[in-house]
């Protein structure tokens, strides 16, 4: 299969500093961009995000005063637990300048079902007040999943949904976007890190994007591109 028959426009890069690089020019554009309108960008939490966000607090970026923050995911701890997504990007956060209202994200000292009902409720408020999301940022974990959607029943829940719960096996819950969100995303980045086990994870989701969760949540998205910090061809 050729890159020119993937289903995502992919983009390689000469390693993961260098994808890093543009992920954060692409960022610091959107925290910059000056709307008369509420507009948001989606963060995920993960490895490979969160240097990209480190990045434009280091180059003093300030988001705009009509910009926001979703949080893809939450894992149900401690804000200050190393697993914390929030807890993980609050620095970043408040380097940019994003008050505690400007930031949406699931509460995890809710438990499953109030933090899914709060974070439905807030992105829903967001949405029906005019707000639009420009930009968001995915990672794909070497299973195939994106934000907190492991399997084709995760994507399948979240019908008619803006947010769930997601049970794990092991580990804590989490509460995720769902695709109805992600389809309303003007444009997705995946950022996938060179790593043998992402790169096999981007080749069966560009070859066989159904039989994996991130393929199934963003099938059918008009503006997803996928970038890889290796140089290199397909995959």
């Amino acid at each position: 299969m050729s890159a020119a028959a993937a289903p995502f426009a992919v983009r390689h890069f000469a390693g993961t500093a260098a994808l890093v690089a543009a992920a954060a020019d692409d960022l610091e554009a959107e925290l910059r961009a000056a709307s008369a309108a509420l507009r948001a960008v989606l963060l995920s939490g993960g490895a490979t995000p969160l240097p990209v966000y480190r990045e434009v607090a280091r180059r003093g970026v300030r988001a705009g005063p009509r910009v926001f923050a979703i949080l893809g995911d939450e894992r149900l701890v401690p804000e200050d637990s190393p697993g914390s997504n929030y807890g993980n990007l609050r620095p970043a956060l408040e380097a940019w300048g994003l008050p505690a209202e400007r930031i949406v994200r699931p509460r995890a000292a809710l438990g499953p079902a109030a933090a899914e009902a709060q974070f439905e409720a807030e992105l829903r408020a967001f949405l029906a007040g005019g707000g639009r999301v420009g930009l968001g940022l995915l990672g794909l974990g070497p299973d195939g999943h994106t934000a907190s959607l492991f399997t084709a029943e995760d994507v399948a829940r979240g019908a008619g949904r803006l947010a769930i719960a997601v049970p794990r096996p092991s580990g804590p819950a989490r509460v995720s976007v769902t695709r109805g969100l992600l389809a309303q995303v003007a444009r997705v980045v995946v950022l996938v890190a060179d790593a043998p086990d992402k790169r096999a994870a981007l080749a069966t989701l560009l070859a066989r994007p159904g039989s994996v969760a991130a393929g199934l949540a963003l099938q059918g998205h008009a503006d997803v591109q996928v970038w890889a910090g290796w140089g290199r061809d397909y995959p």
